[in-house]
């Protein structure tokens, strides 16, 4: 065989070798199907061209040649390149490198996109699918395999809209480059996906465009998430109104408290001030009953003695009948003992009226304690019936001493009659003697009088007695009063501070709902 034929079938297999190669890229970057026939048709034909102007004698290895170059154009990269000696060795051993190549890429970008986890779609120039995977068709809602989409467009599977305009095709079309696009993908079911759609073009080694890859983040989850965040944010805002709505209500109601209770303590100083002026009005009082009931003592005694003399009256006018002679004698001590006991009658008048005012200041410091019982409440209620028994004593003292006032003008009645006749027996000793028996009668009033005066009396020392114990008994229940004011300001002062304390809380409440408001996120704010 000639130079240049050998040069011509080398070409030739050169040439096809090139072609298969352009097929097999064609179909690992899923090229359009004619094309790759073509081309392998193409390396077939220039195989047969070879073998026609080689000897009949080459004609089998390059046969071989040609069908290993089909079969590689068709996919079959797993075939076994054909064992051929001579000349056209180097030409099949540069063809098997040029396949092996070409397995290791389509190995490499099949790995690639089967490794992806998630949602993709590869298309062509014309935006017609040439791989997806499962998780593609999960997000579409697409039951089928992704295989059974291929070479459709990009819009009809996504949007069953052909003319539709979409992200990869103006990729293709324009060169743009799309990053993390946010995108709502309506599934053929009714389902809905919220994805982030990453779309670019894709170009062979020559810078030709050969189609465009969109690779979707599903981010479904997160924005359902988020929009659970974001309804949690709108509650949590809901509550930290409400919550600063309690703790204005809140400063309103401590503000109102504290006036109350600046008000109660006020009361609590008046009630304790005025059971220590109760306190020493009834001290006082306790020592003037003390008083009473020793000049109602006094006075009893001097009763005592006006019935003694009263009693000698009579001996001395029993006397008289038979010694007249000492009748003047006689009538001048009577009238001497008269006189004293009108003046005792006058100390004991006096006595009375002292009694008597003590009974009517008494009776008015009984009415003023009532009137601090009311004034203090539930607090003061049993002070209020120590007071009103006061009272009744103070009543009764007066009703006594009353009796008694009425006794002691009886006696210094008594004591001017007497007197009056002892005069008249100075004077005319036969008119004293006649009207004995009238001063035997007289003197017997006196000793009925003086013995219901000297009674009055002791009642009325058993009543100062006994009105003595009752101030004694009013003076602890003031004392108790006090000790009961003493713990409502205590109780008070608590209050106060307590009002203080939750002014602070609310406060505290205000600042943690203001960092609240500040820390909910910007695209949750309505």
């Amino acid at each position: 065989m000639r130079i240049s034929s050998r040069i011509w079938v080398v070409n030739g297999v050169c040439a096809a070798a090139a072609l298969v190669g352009a097929a097999v890229f064609a179909q690992v970057s899923g090229g359009d199907s004619a094309w790759i026939w073509a081309a392998g048709g193409t390396a077939a034909a220039l195989f047969v061209l070879a073998a026609l102007i080689l000897a009949p004698s080459a004609a089998k290895p390059l046969a071989a040649l040609a069908d290993y170059a089909a079969k590689a154009a068709s996919g079959e990269l797993s075939a076994k390149p054909p064992e051929i000696s001579g000349f056209a060795q180097e030409a099949a051993q540069g063809l098997a490198r040029v396949v092996d190549e070409l397995k290791k890429a389509k190995g490499l970008s099949r790995g690639i996109l089967d490794g992806l986890p998630t949602p993709f779609l590869l298309v062509d120039e014309n935006e017609r699918a040439v791989a997806s995977n499962k998780a593609c068709m999960e997000m579409l809602e697409i039951d089928t395999p992704p295989e059974k989409q291929y070479g459709r467009t990009l819009a009809e599977i996504f949007y069953n809209d052909p003319g539709r305009t979409t992200a990869v095709g103006k990729s293709i079309r324009e060169g743009a480059v799309f990053r993390n696009l946010e995108v709502t993908i309506n599934g053929h079911k009714g389902g809905k996906r919220h994805v982030l759609a990453n779309v670019y073009a894709i170009h062979d080694l020559d810078g030709r465009c050969i189609g465009g890859m969109c690779i979707y983040l599903d981010m479904t989850a997160i924005k359902e998430k988020e929009d659970h965040i974001c309804s949690q944010n709108d509650l949590i805002l809901a509550a930290a109104e409400q919550a600063t709505r309690i703790s204005h209500q809140l400063n309103e109601a401590a503000a109102e408290m504290t006036g109350q209770v600046e008000q109660a303590e006020g009361a609590v100083a008046r009630q304790r001030d005025g059971t220590a002026h109760v306190a020493d009005s009834m001290e006082q009082m306790n020592t003037a009953i003390l008083d009473v009931a020793k000049g109602a003592s006094t006075a009893a005694g001097l009763a005592e003695d006006a019935r003694g003399k009263a009693q000698e009256g009579s001996n001395v006018l029993a006397e008289v009948r038979s010694l007249m002679a000492e009748v003047a004698e006689q009538a001048a001590a009577l009238k001497a003992d008269m006189s004293d006991l009108g003046r005792q009658a006058e100390g004991i008048g006096a006595v009375t009226a002292v009694i008597t005012d003590i009974a009517d200041q008494t009776n008015l410091l009984a009415l003023n304690a009532a009137i601090e019982a009311a004034r203090a409440g539930d607090a003061g209620r049993g002070f209020a019936v120590v007071a009103d028994e006061v009272r009744k004593l103070a009543e009764k003292t007066m009703t006594a001493t009353k009796e008694v006032a009425s006794a002691v003008a009886g006696i210094r009645q008594s004591v001017e009659k007497s007197v009056t006749g002892t005069e008249s027996a100075v004077a005319a000793i036969d008119t004293n003697t006649r009207r004995m028996e009238d001063s035997g009668q007289v003197l017997a009033e006196i000793v009925g009088l003086t013995e219901q005066t000297a009674d009055s009396v002791r009642g009325i020392a058993a009543a100062a007695e006994q009105q003595s114990a009752s101030s004694e008994t009013v003076s602890a229940s003031v004392g108790d009063i006090a000790r009961e004011a003493e713990q409502s300001a205590h109780a008070m002062h608590e209050a106060a501070r307590a009002v203080q304390i939750l002014v602070r809380m609310t406060g505290d409440l205000d600042k943690v709902v203001a960092d609240l408001e500040k820390h909910v996120p910007e695209h949750c704010e309505k």
